[in-house]
């Protein structure tokens, strides 16, 4: 007689404690990618205050309103897991939080160029982590819906680089 796990067979062909253990690893995964997206955010809106170019502003005002609509998504999809999902940007993110302060409070504010650079490297970064650490540990659903993110940031990033150049060209 079969095991009773073995008859239990999901949509995926797994044994349902396998698919319970493959959720918990999707969710974790998720999560992760979650808490960038919250980064995101937080860091979108330390630099928002600082830019007084309303070009720039409306632009960077368009790239945190993306990120927010990433993560709405994907709580909405861990949910879906019948998980919690990541509400903040965790310790990392009330780390960078502080050290700007500090930064602030030193007399080190940065440029609005620097400021926008910074952000293009927090982008670029979390493109790199989620690519290279975590999409291949997700199940074809989630797979798709963070894929659809790192499209939208792929975007910001050639927008970055463009509006960066037509800065330069009316500089000149």
């Amino acid at each position: 007689m079969q095991d009773n796990n073995q008859q239990q067979e999901t949509a995926a062909g797994e044994s349902a404690p396998n698919q319970v253990e493959n959720n918990k690893e999707v969710v974790v995964t998720l999560n992760k990618v979650l808490k960038g997206e919250h980064m995101a955010i937080d860091t979108y809106d330390q630099y928002l205050d600082r830019i007084d170019d309303s070009q720039t502003k409306d632009l960077l005002q368009q790239f945190k309103e993306d990120h927010q609509k990433h993560a709405s998504k994907l709580a909405q999809r861990i949910e879906d897991l019948g998980a919690d999902p990541q509400e903040n940007s965790g310790l990392s993110g009330l780390v960078s939080k502080t050290m700007m302060e500090i930064g602030d409070l030193l007399g080190m504010e940065p440029s609005e160029e620097e400021a926008v650079n910074k952000i293009y490297q927090g982008e670029d970064m979390g493109i790199n982590l989620v690519e290279e650490n975590l999409i291949e540990k997700l199940d074809k659903k989630s797979k798709d819906l963070v894929s659809e993110v790192l499209q939208t940031d792929k975007q910001h990033l050639e927008q970055f680089k463009q509006f960066s150049d037509q800065n330069l060209e009316s500089q000149q």
